[in-house]
């Protein structure tokens, strides 16, 4: 049912309902004609039972299915990344800190209504702010010190350790937090400037094969030219050959090209800074491979934003994205082999 429901962009509900009614999906499923279907609970339970790690298993699992029908993953690998949007609206400063307040008082009241009650009184009974002013914001700041301050005695009696300190960092300004709903969400910069608040996608797909070889997710504000290594190491622990690595220019860094000399693998990085060789060129090219497939992952089965929050989940996404992807791509490539072989016959 979690293959049906990213393979057709469908939600926990939607799959449920079509698993009650649609013959194909039932017989996909393996579900008998009198038999019940899962429910949308059901699911969520089966995603967080597995957790992160089994997702990841499965997805090695994939490729190495891949290989055993006879299909041959490259050596040359091309390296880029693609942004999420996380699926939370963004508040301003005065509305940050009020929504981490709330979510600090339910979690208390969990456990003492009175006392939660008692905090919603007195810090989050205001009006709403229409209109951003720097003396509101004042306000709000020092309210929300007053708040810390009061809160932080009761942090060993209540389980609000994480949230407390997520609403110190932002209230001094350590860590550059978006949302409370959503914390490991961050701000990044698309092409031009552009802003984005979210999360990373980063990938290495093989160029013969066009399967994607390896994903890693991080938050919005990370730059994907520092993780090429980790990417890479990935693909050594799968037992997967890589000696050429195509990426853009920004991958143009010491740290990496010294890494590649010293893997023995070819770097056919763009140079931000010197004219390229020309043998650059035709490997370059191949670069719009990767595009395609983000573009495919985003049109086809709801890439672009977030379907979950917090970094796992939404791993657990993009990893399941490309499991349903890779999966297509296998069958498409074992048809071709199948229909050349009857043409030579």
């Amino acid at each position: 049912m979690l293959f049906l429901e990213f393979l057709y962009n469908l939600s926990d509900v939607e799959v449920s309902k079509q698993c009650q009614y649609n013959l194909l999906f039932r017989y996909f499923v393996g579900l008998k004609i009198n038999e019940g279907s899962p429910d949308d609970t059901t699911q969520v339970v089966f995603r967080r039972r597995l957790g992160e790690d089994k997702f990841k298993e499965i997805f090695k699992r994939i490729i190495k299915i891949a290989e055993d029908k006879g299909l041959t993953i490259g050596i040359a690998k091309i390296a880029d990344a693609t942004q999420i949007i996380a699926d939370i609206a963004i508040p301003n400063t005065i509305g940050l800190l009020r929504q981490g307040k709330r979510i600090i008082i339910n979690k208390i009241e969990k456990k003492d209504k009175t006392k939660a009650s008692s905090l919603r009184e007195r810090y989050t009974s205001r009006g709403t702010i229409r209109q951003y002013k720097r003396e509101g914001l004042r306000e709000e700041i020092e309210d929300t010190k007053r708040f810390i301050k009061e809160i932080e005695p009761l942090k060993e009696e209540y389980p609000i350790k994480k949230e407390l300190c997520l609403l110190k960092d932002a209230i001094e300004g350590r860590v550059n937090i978006v949302s409370f709903i959503d914390p490991e969400a961050r701000c990044g910069y698309k092409e031009k400037g552009e802003r984005f608040f979210g999360y990373k996608a980063h990938i290495l797909e093989d160029a013969k094969t066009q399967l994607i070889t390896s994903v890693e997710v991080f938050s919005g504000n990370v730059n994907e030219g520092s993780r090429l290594k980790e990417l890479i190491e990935e693909e050594r622990r799968n037992n997967l050959k890589t000696t050429k690595i195509i990426a853009d220019a920004l991958y143009d860094s010491i740290d990496n090209r010294k890494f590649c000399i010293e893997q023995n693998i070819e770097a056919f990085i763009p140079s931000r800074r010197k004219t390229n060789p020309t043998k650059y060129k035709q490997f370059i090219k191949l670069r719009h491979l990767i595009e395609r497939k983000f573009a495919e992952a985003k049109k086809w089965h709801f890439l672009f934003r977030a379907r979950y929050r917090t970094l796992k989940k939404v791993t657990i996404q993009v990893l399941m994205t490309f499991i349903v992807m890779n999966i297509k791509r296998i069958i498409k490539l074992i048809d071709e082999k199948r229909l050349k072989r009857l043409r030579y016959a």
